[in-house]
């Protein structure tokens, strides 16, 4: 309960801090450059992991272990977090608020583009479902982008590239089993044997759920690198919120995420700083609500600043002063910066 209430007043915080543009502008350039730092750590990493051949995480912390994907010549990462899929969510939130940065003057649209970019390639290594969330996102955003500039229409593509994107690593995360060297699937995929064992527990206790914190799955699984691990948390959600807090907690949690959903229109079709804004939060309001289906990420600090944002994004009374940025201007300071 006390890690519940930590979690809301954090969201509590952020909605009465963050509700002038002006405040989101100081927030948001914090932000992106303290999760660039974070970036910079992954990218370093991964060139000491393939040029200096630095593999082992107890020397290469910023590493982390395989999971349930095979061993290979690759580096999966976890930054300063406790896991990859940790890292992946807050990389790729992180890049959303960059979009939106982009909005306020010339000088950030610099930085905000190649931070932007920088967040994207560190996303990469995590090897999360995260990324099928913000596949979803650049591609939103481009779509926006080329309607209210009429600029290269060729954006309108990843917006559709984007979702087939999700779609596939979705079925990947899901269905994704163990295999035996000669090729035999020995057993279920993880997902679906924590999905299963947390779905039971749920029907024990449908309504009010188990309690806050109680562990919901019961699932014995042999890695792809032979690790022999104990699985006690669902990998979802939704499933999480309602074993834990039953019918009652899932409705709650579905209506917030609704409500935050609707605060984020209308989305920007014109130069409005306001609505810019609001398009980068619903970008991560993607992100969120399409990584929820396969990781527990309810008690995520940074998800919970993110809904507070948004909160704060939808009450339209206190989003008011900044000067107006033209949005076709976000698209010639990233060509500057490309070139």
């Amino acid at each position: 309960m006390v890690i519940e209430l930590y979690l809301v007043g954090l969201g509590f915080l952020a909605y009465q801090n963050v509700s002038e543009l002006d405040d989101v502008r100081r927030t948001w350039l914090v932000w992106t450059g303290a999760a660039t730092v974070t970036a910079a750590a992954i990218l370093g990493s991964a060139a000491l992991f393939y040029v200096a051949g630095i593999k082992d995480p107890a020397v290469n912390p910023i590493l982390w272990k395989a999971g349930s994907l095979p061993v290979g010549n690759y580096p999966r990462v976890r930054g300063f977090f406790l896991n990859g899929n940790m890292t992946g969510n807050y990389l790729a939130l992180s890049a959303c608020l960059a979009f939106g940065l982009a909005a306020f003057s010339e000088r950030y649209r610099r930085f905000a583009f190649w931070a932007g970019v920088a967040l994207c390639a560190a996303a990469l290594p995590t090897l999360s479902s995260a990324l099928g969330g913000l596949a979803i996102a650049i591609g939103l955003f481009a779509w926006l982008f080329q309607s209210a500039t009429k600029k290269t229409k060729l954006l309108k593509g990843l917006l559709p590239l984007g979702a087939l994107f999700a779609v596939l690593l979705g079925l990947f995360t899901a269905g994704y089993p163990r295999q035996t060297e000669a090729g035999l699937v020995i057993e279920a995929p993880p997902r679906w044997l924590t999905w299963n064992s947390s779905f039971g527990t749920f029907l024990k206790h449908p309504l009010f759920g188990s309690g806050l914190g109680a562990e919901l799955a019961d699932v014995h699984y042999n890695t792809a690198s032979g690790v022999r691990e104990h699985l006690t948390d669902p990998h979802n959600a939704w499933l999480n919120v309602a074993g834990q807090m039953g019918l009652v907690g899932l409705a709650a949690f579905i209506a917030m995420l609704v409500w935050l959903a609707r605060g984020a229109r209308p989305l920007a079709r014109s130069a409005d700083p306001k609505a810019i804004v609001r398009t980068a939060l619903f970008g991560a309001w993607m992100v969120i609500g399409y990584q929820a289906f396969s990781c527990s990420l309810e008690d995520m600090r940074h998800v919970w600043l993110i809904f507070g944002m948004l909160a704060a994004a939808a009450d339209t009374e206190k989003n008011s002063g900044v000067s107006e940025p033209a949005l076709v201007a976000i698209g010639s300071g990233a060509s500057a910066s490309a070139d």
